[in-house]
């Protein structure tokens, strides 16, 4: 998929409100904002141009990168508050919409899911951009957005949740070990069906070993629904939107968003 296919991708999915010719081209990366261990805000420099070149790593989002380790939920917030006051990115129902750009391995899964509860909240988009891999509990933050775009390279890696400290879990009797592990499936279950993740993804999730993965790239993600928008939350921003503007002025933006449906995306 085409930058410019993504682009209308985000516009048709989320129904960002951007003017073509007010977003801007990115000149250079100016450094970090933010940085922790490894959650880092990354901000930019524009010029004013056609939003055609803006690829979403050049627009100012918190980059996750590495191992997903116990606390990091707590860097991950702050980096989300400071991307809220930088980035240019509103719906069309104008809430703020920080990106979150995925590449790590996974890690701790509570962790992962306080971080997609973050995401969720914050109405931040997530993405996996070309080349990057986000697996195991990484998919779990990806999930928490409320757009969420894997882009044509990019690929999500899914098993089954394994417990880091297995000597722990080793050193169990059986009977505790089949509960404890039995309620953290059920901990991901609920977070995935909060989240209004389809069934069949959380099937193929789960049915995975965890000594296993299986990757999928966007073709498998959209016809498993883990890429696109969240229903409820495009639904209340568009009432929001809606309500905020004369009925022509709504009418003719979904007439547009319709519009790009039906244009050639390559």
């Amino acid at each position: 998929m085409s930058v410019l296919a993504g682009i209308r991708w985000a516009m048709r999915i989320m129904n960002i409100s951007c003017r073509l010719t007010a977003y801007a081209v990115v000149l250079t990366v100016v450094g970090n904002s933010v940085s922790y261990s490894d959650v880092t805000v990354k901000n930019t420099n524009w010029r004013e141009g056609s939003a055609a070149g803006v690829s979403v790593d050049q627009l100012p989002h918190v980059a996750v990168e590495g191992a997903i380790i116990p606390g990091m939920e707590i860097d991950f917030k702050a980096a989300i508050e400071r991307a809220l006051e930088i980035t240019p990115m509103k719906t069309m129902g104008g809430t703020q919409t920080p990106i979150v750009v995925l590449n790590s391995p996974g890690g701790d899964v509570l962790t992962a899911i306080r971080m997609g509860e973050i995401a969720r909240a914050t109405a931040a988009q997530t993405y996996v951009m070309p080349g990057y891999d986000c697996s195991s509990a990484c998919v779990l933050v990806f999930a928490g957005g409320v757009d969420r775009f894997l882009a044509e390279g990019g690929r999500l890696g899914l098993h089954r949740p394994a417990f880091t400290d297995f000597e722990s879990f080793a050193r169990m009797e059986q009977e505790n070990a089949t509960k404890t592990y039995s309620d953290l499936l059920m901990v991901v279950e609920n977070y995935l069906s909060t989240m209004r993740i389809s069934p069949e993804f959380s099937r193929l999730l789960l049915e995975t070993k965890s000594s296993d993965i299986t990757y999928i790239g966007q073709e498998e993600a959209l016809g498993f629904g883990i890429m696109g928008a969240d229903s409820a939350f495009q639904e209340w921003d568009m009432a929001r939107f809606r309500t905020s503007v004369p009925d022509a002025e709504y009418r003719a933006w979904t007439d547009y968003l319709n519009c790009l449906d039906a244009c050639p995306t390559r």
